[in-house]
């Protein structure tokens, strides 16, 4: 005689179980990661062994731009300097640019940083190769002061001993409205080091 055991299961427990996976995919789609799924480790680029030369210090009180045609995009200069790279010609330095300030754009639009050494992007960056790195984009409440943040790394190579090489921060903006756009940049520090090799 063959015996076949149920199992009971109380409506509390099924409850529970219920809370527990809804709970597991609701935190998943709130992250916008899909269950089961992993993202890629992003592109690494390690510099190793650099010993800080000197440091640079600027600040800057409030510095706006604004363009008013449709789709145009403008930018304005924060911080510019030249800095030297204190090695001979044909060696290397590394430069640190960090940029900490207020900043505003107009409503919906696209603000911008763009950073430049020796007038091109810097590189590693990060930025797009044009020098630009967006901090707001399409937001309907940019346009009241925030606190934003972002840092750069650039390698520059000497044509000559202890040359000098221009940095520059700019404050921009792009429009996604159609009836131009404008951006701010407050009360905002710029560090910048100098690195060998």
């Amino acid at each position: 005689m063959r015996t076949t055991y149920f199992s009971v299961v109380r409506p509390a427990t099924l409850a529970a179980v219920a809370i527990i996976v809804l709970g597991t995919l609701s935190a998943n789609a709130q992250t916008g990661v899909p269950a089961g799924s992993r993202e890629k480790s992003a592109t690494v680029i390690n510099l190793p062994n650099r010993t800080l030369q000197r440091t640079t210090f600027q600040t800057v009180a409030g510095v706006g731009t604004s363009c008013s045609t449709a789709g145009c995009q403008v930018t304005a200069v924060a911080f510019t300097r030249p800095m030297a790279c204190p090695v001979a010609a044909g060696q290397t330095c590394t430069l640190y640019l960090h940029l900490e300030g207020q900043a505003l754009v107009s409503a919906n639009d696209n603000g911008l940083f763009r950073f430049l050494v020796d007038g091109v992007a810097p590189n590693p960056g990060p930025t797009d190769p044009n020098g630009f790195y967006s901090w707001d984009d399409a937001n309907p409440t940019s346009g009241v002061p925030n606190a934003r943040s972002y840092s750069v790394t650039a390698k520059v190579k000497n044509t000559s001993k202890n040359q000098l090489h221009t940095i520059e921060v700019d404050i921009g903006c792009e429009d996604s409205t159609g009836d131009g756009c404008s951006a701010f940049l407050g009360f905002a520090n710029l560090s910048t080091g100098v690195y060998t090799p």
